[in-house]
Order: C-alpha cells, then sequence, then structure tokens
C-alpha cells in the first residue's frame, strides 16, 4: 500500500528533521511519498528544505511564496499527490514504530473508520534531540496551563530521558490495547484519512489562515455525512506544540480566540446546511 504523508511548514525546520528522521526510522519510507508544502519561510528555511529535497528525504517540495496558512498548505499537499492514503503531519511531531501502517489498517473498507488519528502526547522524545534554542523555546517558553496532562518539570526531564522510548512511554500512558475510541475534536497531529473520504467532505477551508480549527471543521463535515474519526490507542505520535503554526510576530492567544470564533460559526452554518441545526 502506498501512502501519501504532507507536512505543511512554516519555518521551524528543526522540527520538521526530527519528523522525517522518525518516518526513516519507525516506517516503511519506501511505501511512501513525502510531501512538504513550505508556506512562505525564511530564505535559510527555504534553502535547508531544497537540501532535503536533494537528499531525497522530501519527495515533492511544494512553495506557496507567500503565507496562506495550515488549511491551504494541506490542500496543495493533497492535490499533488498520487496514493489512496493520506496521511496529514503537523512538523512538530515524530512517530512510533509502525504508525502509517497501524492507522491504515483501520481505515475503510478493512475498519470501521474514515479517518484515524494517533494517540498524542505533549512531550519531547529523548531520540530526537532538541537544539539549545529548541529545548529553551519548548521548556524555558512552555506554558504549563496550556498542557495540563504534562507539568513543566516532566517535560524538562523528558528532554534527557523521562521515557527513554517509545515502548517506555506507551507504558507508562497505559496504550495497551489497539481498539478504537470515537473522537469530535479531530485535531490532525498525525492522521490518516482515505481519498475517497477526502473527496466525499472537500478540501479544508483555507480562510482559517494562521491558526487551527480548520481541521476540526473539516471532521466536523465528515460525521455530518455519516463518517467517523477514531483515535487509534495502539500506536502514538510525541507533539512539540504549536510549532508547525509557529512565527516571527505571532500571538497565540490572539490567533486561537479568533479561530476559534470563526470555526463556531461555520460550524453552525455546516449544521444549518445539512439539517443538523435548526
Amino acid at each position: 500500500m502506498k501512502y501519501s504523508i504532507i507536512i505543511p511548514v512554516f519555518g521551524n525546520i528543526d522540527w520538521l528533521d526530527a519528523l522525517l528522521q522518525s518516518l526513516e526510522e519507525k516506517c516503511r519510507r519506501s511505501h511512501a511519498e513525502v510531501i512538504v508544502v513550505d508556506d512562505a519561510s525564511e530564505p535559510h528555511d527555504t534553502e535547508r528544505l531544497e537540501a532535503l529535497r536533494k537528499e531525497r528525504r522530501i519527495d515533492i517540495l511544494i512553495e506557496h511564496g507567500s503565507r496562506r496558512g495550515f488549511a491551504a498548505a494541506v490542500n496543495s499537499g493533497v492535490r499533488n499527490s498520487s496514493a489512496d492514503v493520506l496521511f496529514v503531519m503537523h512538523t512538530d511531531v515524530v512517530v512510533g514504530p509502525n504508525t502509517l501502517g497501524r492507522l491504515a489498517s483501520h481505515l475503510k473498507p478493512h475498519g470501521p473508520a474514515d479517518a484515524v488519528s494517533a494517540v498524542c502526547c505533549y512531550a519531547p522524545h529523548s531520540a530526537y534531540r532538541l537544539s539549545p534554542e529548541m529545548q529553551h523555546r519548548f521548556v524555558g517558553v512552555f506554558k504549563p496551563k496550556n498542557k495540563p496532562s504534562c507539568r513543566k518539570d516532566d517535560i524538562a526531564r523528558s528532554l534527557v530521558g523521562l521515557y527513554g522510548d517509545f515502548d517506555s512511554f506507551c507504558k507508562s500512558a497505559r496504550i495497551s490495547k489497539p481498539d478504537l475510541i470515537y473522537t469530535e475534536d479531530g485535531y490532525f497531529f498525525a492522521v490518516a484519512i482515505t481519498r475517497q473520504a477526502w473527496d466525499s467532505v472537500g478540501e479544508m477551508d483555507a480562510s482559517f489562515s494562521d491558526r487551527g480549527f480548520a481541521d476540526r471543521l473539516w471532521v466536523d463535515k465528515l460525521s455530518a455525512l455519516g463518517g467517523q474519526m477514531y483515535v487509534d490507542r495502539s500506536t502514538y505520535c510525541h507533539h512539540h506544540g504549536n510549532a508547525t503554526s509557529d512565527g516571527p510576530g505571532m500571538c497565540h492567544e490572539k490567533l486561537s480566540a479568533t479561530a476559534r470564533r470563526q470555526y463556531e460559526e461555520a460550524q453552525r452554518e455546516m449544521l444549518r446546511s445539512v439539517g443538523r441545526l435548526l
């Protein structure tokens, strides 16, 4: 089975390098095409992306040229993909063993879901060392109130081996059953989608320019059309938090509040259009 892995990027190439490393080490890279969408990175990051393409760590590199946002980047990636199974990966995740295969195995017609996401843990994995700058950004600037499941001292220790490896993390998080849990949250940290499901729902709303919720609205539309999204507790990824949508001059609190209001309005309109909201 061939997969298309779509990775939107806006700078933060250090995070992308760790994701690519985990895909190369933990998944069957020969079965996948890696599509990176450069959503107007800084010039030095653009040069690094081109170098990754020449090293064949990236199969397809798409350059937007101007800032268009996460949803538009995902849409561009899908348009340029060739596989029947689509993966969307945030830049700032690393994946566990056979993540792609496990998620894809639950997609229809082999399982009950139209989209399946991995269990997500907000802590860097010790095997993927961060630069001093990235460590400072994650540990020094980290706001525990935004990630209530993981304390600041937990994250500091995780950088030097709190879990040691993915299996230890899996055990500590009590992820042991290969069952699926239905979710309505729908954030695409690491998600598998059939092309048939993508085509039936349509592209993500690219008016969500800078910050989240466009993926959540897409899942709402999937559910309204009778589809389902699940979290697979047999697989997992580590998510560093905010790096995919990070950039110079961005205020996460303001962007998140604006995107949430836009999402709630769009959700109500979408539910009215399908007769689910009077």
